[in-house]
C-alpha cells in the first residue's frame, strides 16, 4: 500500500477480488522520509494517506470505508530511527480509525488480520 496512489487503489480494489491492501509505509512521516531517500529505480515513493493536521484523507475514509475487508492495519518500524515513535503512530492511527464507520474500524484494525493470518483473537468492536 505505501506506493500506490488512491486512483491505482480505487482502480485495483474495483478490478479484482483478491488484493488486500497493508497499511504500512502510508503515514504522515513519508513526506519527510522520501526527501531523504535516494532514488532507486523500483522506489516511486511512499503514499501519505493523512492531511497535515493527522487526519485521514476524506478519498481514503470513503474508499475504506467502501471496501473495508481489503485494508489491513500494520506499522512498520524496521528502521532503528524509528522504533521510539510507535506511541505517536497508534495515537495516529487510532483517531484516523475512528473517521471509519464502527464495522470498517474494527475489520481494517483487527478483524482482516484476525482472519487472513488466522490469529485466533478477539477484536474488540466498541471503542473505549
Amino acid at each position: 500500500m505505501g506506493q500506490v496512489e488512491f486512483s491505482e487503489a480505487e482502480l485495483i480494489l474495483s478490478s479484482t477480488k483478491n488484493i488486500h491492501f497493508i497499511t504500512s509505509h502510508a503515514d504522515n512521516e513519508t513526506e519527510n522520509r522520501i526527501k531523504s531517500m535516494t532514488k532507486v529505480s523500483s522506489q516511486t515513493g511512499f503514499i501519505n494517506l493523512f492531511e497535515r493536521d493527522d487526519s485521514l484523507q476524506q478519498k481514503w475514509v470513503d474508499l475504506m470505508n467502501t471496501h473495508p475487508k481489503r485494508f489491513v492495519l500494520a506499522l512498520d518500524r524496521v528502521f532503528a530511527g524509528s522504533w521510539l515513535k510507535y506511541k505517536e503512530k497508534i495515537h495516529l492511527w487510532r483517531k484516523a480509525l475512528a473517521k471509519l464507520d464502527k464495522r470498517s474500524s474494527v475489520l481494517i484494525a483487527c478483524g482482516n488480520a484476525n482472519e487472513y493470518f488466522k490469529l485466533g483473537i478477539e477484536c474488540l468492536s466498541e471503542r473505549p
